[in-house]
């Protein structure tokens, strides 16, 4: 059974895609913006 912070997880997370491909960044580019690698920004998207 999904949580109530499950679902606002998957949310935040859908949001995050949606405005990363509206903006046409990829997740390289996020990742070295945010000083982490893109095996770890994938992980979070």
């Amino acid at each position: 059974m999904e949580t109530i912070g499950d679902l606002k997880t998957r949310t935040i997370v859908s949001n995050i895609r949606k405005i990363r491909e509206f903006r046409n960044y990829t997740q390289d580019y996020l990742a070295a913006k945010l000083q982490i690698s893109q095996n770890a920004y994938s992980k979070i998207e």
